[in-house]
This record gives structure tokens, C-alpha cells and sequence, in this order.
């Protein structure tokens, strides 16, 4: 039982210091937001990350919605809350992803769609994000 809990505690920490690390070494180059929409890759340089603003205390959050799991996978997401911490204050979600080599090999674009909604609701969201990936 201890065992278990130990394991449990340790990939949460792993992920969450390798969301941290990522999120630090981000540059500005590989960060794309919802009004940068158009991602542009290499094989060099196949992360990228999207940054989301959100406001997860009014249940609103990103959905992602669909992506090819072929071209594209998704290694990390989290949430990081705005400075100063407030109540009711918003911060960004960081969306990680690496372009995988079936993406380079077809050379052609892989499209991200996600959404700002709450889950509960049966609505199309609140605000809408279709990401385009292309192989360079």
C-alpha cells in the first residue's frame, strides 16, 4: 500500500517538474497563443506549446476536442495561475505537444481543435481554437 502511494506521489511530482521545466524553456519562437493559430515546425524543433489564457474558478477550462495522434502527441498540460494569486483571477493553460516523424513524412498539416467551455454544459463553448501544424 505504501509502495503504491510512494509510486502515485512520484509521477505526479515527475510530471509535474517536467511541465515546469517545458513551460521555462519555452521561447517565444515554439509558444503560440489563440490569436497565433498558424505553427510552424521542424524536425529540429518539434515542440511546441500552446498557451491558453483560462479562468478555471468559473468552470470554464480548454477542451481538447480532437487531434491525429499519428502526427502529433500530446505530452503535457497544465494549469498556472496569474501573479498576483487572487480570487477569481484567471492564469494561462499550457498545452505541450511534439510533432511525431509520420507528420514530417506525409508533409502535410495536422489541425488541433479545442475549445473554452465547461465540461458539464452540452454547448459548443464559450470560444473556439482550431491550431494548424505544418511539417517544415
Amino acid at each position: 500500500m505504501l509502495s503504491n502511494v510512494l509510486t502515485i506521489l512520484f509521477m505526479v511530482c515527475s510530471t509535474t517538474i517536467n511541465a515546469a521545466n517545458i513551460s521555462a524553456t519555452a521561447t517565444k519562437k515554439n509558444v503560440y497563443t489563440e490569436n497565433q493559430q498558424a505553427i510552424s515546425v521542424t524536425a529540429n524543433e518539434p515542440v511546441f506549446i500552446l498557451k491558453l489564457k483560462s479562468n478555471p474558478t468559473t468552470g470554464y477550462t480548454w477542451i481538447l476536442r480532437n487531434y491525429d495522434a499519428r502526427l502529433l502527441t500530446l505530452v503535457t498540460h497544465h494549469y498556472q495561475a496569474g501573479k498576483p494569486r487572487l480570487i477569481g483571477s484567471g492564469g494561462f493553460e499550457w498545452w505541450t505537444f511534439r510533432a511525431n516523424a509520420a507528420l514530417f513524412a506525409e508533409q502535410k498539416p495536422a489541425t488541433i481543435y479545442i475549445i473554452y467551455a465547461r465540461a458539464w454544459e452540452k454547448n459548443n463553448g464559450v470560444k473556439t481554437a482550431d491550431f494548424i501544424v505544418t511539417p517544415h
